[in-house]
């Protein structure tokens, strides 16, 4: 039995290296460009992060899913994921849409001032049928983390 789990092994090594194509593909680099406040109630407030993501690859990069975090003021407030509804352009950028909600503690507005941290990570597919399948059965999801610590200013 030990045999054959070897054999296997080797198979899929060398299938990974007929087909796989992809192994020069750079992972897409993240930045966040901008934190605008999109809205505010008596509950809380959104924060819309803009990401710029940066592709060096000459092919498209189809983006998945986003998972990302929030910190404030060195507190978690908002933890999230959703789909990343974009695609990088070939040797090009492309943006990709965070809102984050946070809502207001009891007696407290928005602050002038607050230092964050969004941190996350996102999931994209690597061109060709055989990358496609592998995303497709959760065996290879590349992906990317991002980190950006700021300030935003409120009201």
């Amino acid at each position: 039995m030990r045999a054959l789990q070897v054999i296997a092994g080797v198979s899929v090594l060398s299938s990974a290296a007929l087909f796989g194509g992809c192994s020069s593909a750079k992972a897409p680099g993240f930045r966040v460009l901008e934190a605008e406040l999109t809205s505010e109630s008596d509950q809380g407030y959104v924060v819309t992060f803009t990401l710029e993501g940066m592709n060096d690859n000459g092919f498209p990069l189809p983006l998945r899913e986003v998972r990302y975090r929030l910190v404030l003021e060195g507190q978690t407030v908002f933890t999230g994921q959703r789909s990343a509804e974009a695609t990088l352009p070939a040797g090009s950028t492309g943006l990709v849409y965070l809102p984050v909600s946070v809502p207001f503690g009891e007696g407290v507005g928005l602050p002038a001032l607050m230092v964050y941290e969004l941190r996350g990570e996102v999931t994209y597919v690597l061109p060709g049928a055989i990358a496609e399948l592998l995303f497709d059965n959760e065996i290879r999801k590349p992906r990317v983390g991002f980190e950006e610590r700021g300030e935003l200013v409120g009201g």
